[in-house]
């Protein structure tokens, strides 16, 4: 470690020595989205009223995604020229993997040749002696051109670019040049949700997994983490122009964590970011504890099976995620989707199937009469079996569908206990309470009147 450590200064000393006199712009902070990111390098300056400087910038590899600017306001960038960078040790290290790589070759050859030679007992043990010693010095070869590979692949990356900058301000100012470029780091976040039926609250740690691709270590660095795609429209579309909703933009998703808001956004803030080349790190974000109450959904239309459920309200937004883990009272209950979190509404987490609470649905009645010439009268009855077998109280919300009335057919309906809510689109909502070891048994249905041809 200490190795890598000094390699790494040793690189960054090198990669300043090239462009002794120049401003050298340090790796401040990273700024990812969904579907990109971007490295952000500022230095402090002094600047006259007009002027030019030049400035290198470490990191990057093409000055036409690189977009560089004056903090302050009463400055402005006129013109920019790249400069071509002469690195003597990235070119020795070339000359010295090209030689290196000449003599494997003839090792390797020579190596060949030994599937040619004759061998007796008289020179076995010569000819073994000279087979293993080349075989090591062509591994050994084969490892110090690697060795070299990783030092110019570092030192080409810490490079980066330098251009000549012109200049124009209102007055001498104190101020920072800033880049913003892409760079290969990607992020999404994770949740872990643990829900405590006795204590009424639930618990959501939220992680940030970064993974570098490049060849470069960031060490300390600050990551804004916006949990939006990032959408290069600067504007609307036009008015009549159909619109393509391609995804949903839900508020944001450390060492040194922080949630902010902006006017429009909001990200997660983490400083003290340490980032190793092509390693992924895991850094926790948030973690939050919020009451809830605990109690039971059942979908009758869809599936019969109990769901506990957690309902909550939070004091800020997080995003939706496909990687969640889910306990409950510290029992493992398994990986899923994590639905957004919205901040100030009342929220829903399930945590799987309540064992503890039996629910049976049938069908008790499926009836034809006619009541006339022209009319048939269908009945339709369902019948509930609910079972509370927790020590406590349980509030128990069923949902299920029945038909809709139309020109051709009028349905009445009908249920043991009155329904707590009838939405237009046919979806009847029951909510009961059970006592320790209560049962609850009721049936529903409709009665549907519609007429036949005779």
């Amino acid at each position: 470690m200490k190795i890598m450590k000094r390699y790494i200064f040793l690189n960054f000393l090198l990669a300043s020595s090239l462009y002794a006199g120049n401003i050298q712009l340090s790796p401040h902070e990273i700024e990812i989205y969904k579907n990109q990111s971007f490295l952000i390098s500022t230095s402090q300056v002094s600047l006259q009223k007009e002027g030019d400087l030049k400035i290198s910038i470490p990191s990057i590899k093409n000055i036409e995604d690189t977009n560089i600017f004056i903090e302050n306001l009463n400055c402005s960038i006129t013109y920019e020229k790249e400069l071509k960078i002469e690195n003597q040790k990235i070119k020795q290290i070339k000359e010295k993997i090209k030689s290196l790589n000449f003599l494997l070759k003839t090792k390797q050859e020579e190596l060949n040749t030994f599937k040619r030679i004759n061998v007796d007992i008289s020179n076995i043990d010569k000819v073994y002696e000279k087979y293993n010693k080349l075989l090591m010095e062509i591994s050994s070869l084969k490892e110090k051109i690697e060795r070299l590979k990783e030092k110019l692949s570092s030192l080409q990356a810490y490079t980066g670019k330098a251009l000549k900058l012109f200049y124009k301000c209102s007055a001498p100012v104190k101020s920072y040049i800033r880049s913003f470029s892409p760079v290969n780091i990607s992020g999404y976040q994770e949740y872990v949700l643990s829900g405590f039926t006795d204590k009424k609250k639930i618990k959501i740690d939220s992680f940030l997994i970064l993974k570098n691709h490049t060849d470069i270590s960031f060490k300390d660095i600050t990551v804004k983490y916006h949990s939006f795609i990032k959408n290069p429209s600067i504007e609307p579309p036009p008015f009549k122009r159909p619109i393509y909703r391609a995804f949903q933009k839900s508020i944001a998703a450390a060492p040194v964590s922080e949630y902010k808001e902006t006017f429009s956004k909001s990200y997660f803030f983490v400083k003290n970011v340490n980032l190793p080349k092509k390693e992924t790190v895991k850094v926790i974000i948030s973690s939050d504890v919020y009451p809830a109450d605990f109690s039971i959904y059942i979908d009758g239309y869809a599936t019969v099976t109990p769901f506990l459920v957690a309902k909550f309200k939070a004091d800020q937004n997080l995003p939706s995620s496909f990687n969640g883990k889910f306990f409950i009272d510290g029992m493992f209950i398994g990986k899923g989707r994590v639905k957004s979190v919205v901040k100030g509404k009342e929220n829903k987490i399930f945590f799987g199937e309540d064992v503890m609470f039996h629910v049976k649905k049938e069908k008790v009645e499926d009836t034809f009469e006619r009541i006339s010439s022209n009319k048939v009268k269908h009945t339709v009855r369902w019948k509930y079996y609910l079972e509370n077998n927790h020590k406590v109280d349980m509030k128990a919300e069923i949902v299920d569908r029945l038909p809709k009335s139309s020109d051709r057919k009028k349905i009445e309906y009908f249920s043991d206990i009155n329904w707590k809510r009838f939405t237009a689109n046919g979806n009847v909502i029951w909510e009961v309470l059970l006592k320790p070891n209560q049962k609850l048994n009721f049936s529903f249905g409709y009665i549907e009147i519609y007429r036949v041809r005779e």
